[in-house]
């Protein structure tokens, strides 16, 4: 089967932007199923793994695959006076103009979406369902991720990560600003790598994720009666989303019919690149499943 992939911007509301890719089929059938795919907090919106989105396109349903990357990324601008208000509800904003944006530009009506989300863009993608609802989705898939309620580190690791964190933030703004002075015509250049896009996504998303870890008493899953259906797949060895069984709400909460929890063992966080078929094929089987 083939398929082309493209990328466009996306306006938001106050003027900051962001690149859009999609992957789509050549011949889409008349039901369409778009799949948009939240990216973890440092992933540009080029480090899909192409085999991944091959392997879902030709062996699913799914007719588009729209890579959602966060604002300030791919322009260095978000619109976001200090980082703390940089908020999990702005990012989910982000996420609804983009598919409204799709709807007018792309498929061109209205239709189910599927939703996944790999690390934090399970956050995202979670976030989004609580302040804009369930009519849009068609299913939803955690990658290595879990209900933001069911983030929990161990409090002394979480105040190791906090100080290891202000550490590397401090040396990595010292070379940045002694490289800008010393080689001021190379800023331009030095901005443009992906380790200083990556580094602007890593302070805009700390603040949240603790935010998220102090902060659990709003759980849409066991707050509304939703009727989406769910995969969630996780890690034994996940060194950043440690799932629990006793304290997930998915697992204990959601209808069991439609839940689908595959965890597993000899994996870390980040299996999804080092093995994307391997990944895959959980989405295949699941579609097959619910579609």
């Amino acid at each position: 089967m083939t398929f082309h992939n493209y990328t466009f911007n996306v306006n938001f509301k106050d003027g900051t932007e962001t690149t859009v890719l999609c992957y789509e089929k050549f011949s889409s059938p008349e039901i369409l199923h778009p799949l948009i795919f939240c990216q973890g907090a440092t992933c540009y919106v080029d480090e899909l793994t192409p085999e991944f989105a091959q392997d879902i396109l030709s062996r699913t349903s799914v007719t588009h695959l729209v890579v959602y990357n966060y604002r300030g990324l791919n322009t260095g601008r978000t619109n976001v006076p200090k980082i703390n208000q940089y908020s999990t509800k702005l990012l989910a904003d982000d996420l609804n103009q983009i598919v409204h944006f799709c709807e007018m530009n792309i498929w061109k009506r209205f239709t189910k979406i599927s939703f996944a989300g790999y690390s934090f863009g399970g956050v995202i993608m979670q976030e989004y369902l609580r302040h804009f609802g369930d009519k849009r989705i068609r299913s939803m898939v955690y990658v290595l991720s879990l209900c933001f309620r069911c983030c929990r580190l161990d409090y002394r690791k979480l105040i190791d990560y906090a100080f290891r964190y202000q550490r590397y933030v401090k040396n990595e703004d010292k070379k940045h600003e002694n490289f800008t002075y010393e080689n001021y015509e190379e800023h331009t250049k030095y901005w443009n790598k992906k380790q200083i896009k990556k580094k602007l996504l890593v302070y805009q998303s700390l603040s949240m994720i603790f935010d998220r870890i102090f902060d659990r008493h709003s759980c849409v899953f066991t707050q509304q009666d939703l009727n989406i259906p769910i995969l969630m797949i996780t890690a034994k060895g996940d060194e950043i989303f440690n799932y629990d069984k006793n304290k997930d709400c998915l697992s204990n909460h959601y209808p069991p019919k439609l839940f689908k929890h595959v965890h597993l063992t000899g994996s870390q966080h980040n299996i999804f690149w080092k093995d994307p078929i391997f990944i895959s094929n959980y989405f295949v089987d699941f579609y097959k499943q619910f579609d």
